[in-house]
């Protein structure tokens, strides 16, 4: 709450900004009210943001060539990070621990998500509720990566929309999925990762 807002009557702001308004019993939760409400005085309402939630980011990017193949248990290598424009509801973001299924919010495929990378158990992990890491549980690569010339594979970054997809804290969620274009390519190495 800033720029000469108040806040009373049994009023409740959580997570929201608020500029030069008066506000009084009511609830503003995970909204942003800049200007909207410029020199008004809201009274019992509730308000909430209704916005879908959308990928701003991929790490590797769309078209990244080059990326490292190793084990995940290389630290500082062979990780993936998906960042939303906002905060996320961490329980609607998941992964695939147990095999190669298409399962969890965040996925990674080589073959069109017929099967997914599995990862590491403990992912995805977030410090900030926007970012999340994930952690492939073995090299990136396929079963003919060795016989194929040039670079690796090309995997594919996919996070789950629609009803059992990814939401933000107002439990809104992504309206599709969102899938890399071209994905990324691994690199091509003599020992085979």
């Amino acid at each position: 709450v800033q720029g000469g807002s108040t806040v009373q009557g049994g009023s409740t702001v959580c997570y929201g900004t608020i500029d030069n308004a008066t506000i009084d019993n009511s609830t503003v939760c995970f909204g942003t009210v800049p200007m909207s409400i410029v020199n008004r005085t809201v009274q019992n309402q509730v308000m909430t943001e209704s916005d879908a939630p959308t990928v701003s980011s991929t790490s590797p990017a769309n078209g990244a060539t080059g990326i490292s193949c190793s084990s995940s248990a290389t630290p500082g290598r062979n990780y993936i990070t998906v960042t939303f424009i906002e905060k996320m509801n961490t329980t609607s973001v998941t992964t695939n621990t147990d095999n190669t299924s298409c399962s969890g919010t965040i996925r990674i495929s080589s073959d069109s998500f017929v099967t997914c990378v599995r990862m590491t158990n403990g992912d995805p992990t977030t410090s900030d509720n926007e970012s999340f890491i994930v952690h492939p549980a073995s090299a990136l690569q396929n079963k003919d990566w060795l016989e194929t010339p040039g670079n690796g594979p090309t995997y594919k970054i996919r996070v789950k929309g629609g009803v059992n997809g990814v939401k933000d804290l107002s439990g809104n969620t992504m309206s599709i999925d969102n899938t890399t274009g071209t994905g990324f390519i691994t690199a091509k190495s003599t020992n085979g990762c």
